[in-house]
């Protein structure tokens, strides 16, 4: 009887230790895996987004990362986003700047003051994902304005049920600094 008592506490102290790792774990994955900006850069966590040829639906504030099928009802057509240019990021022809996006999908176009700066799949038939891939987008200078206040970015998505469609929270800032992180990711 001793023996058996002894043997299942045996077990239950195994069980403890397997589960307080794996929490260790999971605790440390969860930090690890937030983004985080690098140097010069902003993560860009907030944007106004108006579901297109919806009017059911008004516009609304959302935090980024969007994901369209956590709305109810869940999402499908065309959105477009309107990002917060950050109030100290101003031009500079000397250090040009990018928008990097971690997951957009399932298509998208990227619209600098009401310039077309970036398309991927748009109208392209059949099955696209853009979503398996992170995006660099290069802002030209030419586009920016000189008061950082003034520059509008807007993030189109055409996106489809069940497909990954959303935006996540992109980062924007000099593009040498971007493209390191890109690179690195993908």
């Amino acid at each position: 009887m001793i023996g058996r008592i002894s043997s299942w506490l045996d077990r239950i102290q195994a069980w403890a230790w397997v589960a307080a790792l794996l929490a260790v774990v999971l605790v440390w994955l969860a930090i690890v895996s937030q983004p985080q900006p690098i140097a010069g850069t902003y993560i860009l966590t907030t944007a106004e987004v108006v579901l297109e040829n919806q009017t059911v639906i008004p516009p609304k504030r959302v935090t980024l990362p969007h994901i369209w099928d956590d709305e109810h009802p869940p999402w499908h057509g065309d959105a477009r986003y309107t990002l917060d240019w950050p109030a100290t990021l101003a031009a500079d022809a000397s250090h040009p700047l990018a928008l990097y996006l971690p997951r957009i999908g399932a298509r998208f176009r990227i619209w600098l003051n009401g310039k077309l700066v970036s398309e991927e799949a748009w109208d392209a038939k059949g099955y696209v994902d853009t979503s398996v891939a992170p995006h660099l987008v290069t802002l030209p200078v030419d586009l920016l304005r000189p008061a950082a206040g003034d520059n509008r970015l807007v993030v189109e998505v055409r996106g489809q049920l069940l497909r990954k469609s959303g935006l996540s929270a992109p980062s924007i800032g000099p593009r040498d600094a971007l493209t390191a992180r890109y690179e690195r990711v993908y």
